[in-house]
């Protein structure tokens, strides 16, 4: 009787035993499909977001250069150009893109024409003083006689239908072309150039800029991309997931982000190098950045 016991205690350890075995190898079973499920969704929105943004900068980066082809036929013997039929292309170009900034042709001697893209963006109608309803405004920088040949700038405002708002006077110009980031690298290579990141000049905004050098006369294209606009673009890319999106340069150096709040504490500087990140999923992932495909690590007790 004894005996029988032992060998039925033993039966029923046995069993316990292949059940916790069989428990644990399906949950490994079980964390390996969720991790391996997860992987497969994460790379699909990186490849996603890569190559909306491919496509983006594709898109700009031909309108960069149709501009930059176009012979300007405006042009007359003094070297000037028909101001109002540029203007009016540089106004399609960022109607016809949302994503861009602005558009704008600077030239060697300091005349610009400009349109920029507020669309109600209250920060830049707040710096450039744009009245109530504004989605577009035109700079106009030009050398008059009158003025003793200093560039002179002017403005006019418009609402989302192209309808005049308000205009500004001529006023000495802020703006310096030929000193810009965008002039001085279109000038120095042949072909399409972009920028690396910088602060967006009268607007509190960060951004690169595409440019290229005009192949009729002497002045340089390009339109602006400001980092701003791709946090919109990052927060519809994650369609209801937990989680963020985030998009660095080439040095781990920030530029658009979008989280959930469980992700987003302490919150993300623009331009900081997220190697160096308060932000532990910011910094987990800069790690990430320098190897290839997806992969999954514990954060802070979180995978």
């Amino acid at each position: 009787m004894r005996l029988q016991w032992v060998v039925a205690l033993l039966m029923a350890l046995c069993l316990l035993v292949m059940a916790l075995l069989v428990g644990s190898l399906t949950q490994v079973r079980l964390r390996a499909s969720a991790h391996e499920t997860a992987r497969d969704l994460f790379t699909q929105v990186a490849q996603r977001n890569a190559q909306k943004l491919q496509d983006l900068l594709s898109h700009a980066g031909s309108s960069v250069q149709f501009l930059a082809s176009l012979p300007l036929t405006g042009i007359d013997g003094a070297g000037r150009i028909d101001r109002a039929r540029v203007m009016a292309m540089l106004l399609a170009t960022v109607q016809a893109q949302p994503q861009l900034q602005s558009a704008y042709i600077g030239f060697d001697n300091d005349e610009m024409l400009e349109v920029l893209g507020l669309r109600e963006m209250p920060q830049a109608m707040a710096a450039l003083g744009a009245p109530p309803g504004s989605y577009f405004a035109l700079r106009t920088i030009e050398r008059k006689p009158e003025n003793a040949g200093v560039p002179m700038e002017s403005w006019v405002f418009l609402d989302a239908r192209g309808v005049r708002l308000a205009q500004r006077a001529d006023a000495p110009a802020a703006l310096v072309p030929s000193q810009r980031p965008w002039y001085g690298l279109a000038q120095q290579s042949a072909g399409l150039q972009l920028t690396p990141a910088y602060e967006m000049a009268g607007l509190p905004e960060s951004g690169v800029s595409l440019a290229h050098k005009l192949s009729v006369g002497q002045g340089v294209v390009g339109v602006d991309l400001v980092f701003f606009a791709f946090d919109a673009f990052a927060q519809a890319s994650m369609k209801g997931h937990e989680g963020g999106v985030i998009v660095t340069d080439a040095a781990g150096g920030l530029l658009s982000r979008y989280a959930e709040a469980a992700f987003a504490q302490p919150p993300l500087t623009r331009l900081e190098n997220l190697t160096d990140s308060a932000n532990g999923f910011a910094a987990a992932a800069a790690a990430l950045a320098q190897h290839e495909g997806s992969s999954i690590q514990t954060v802070q007790g979180q995978d």
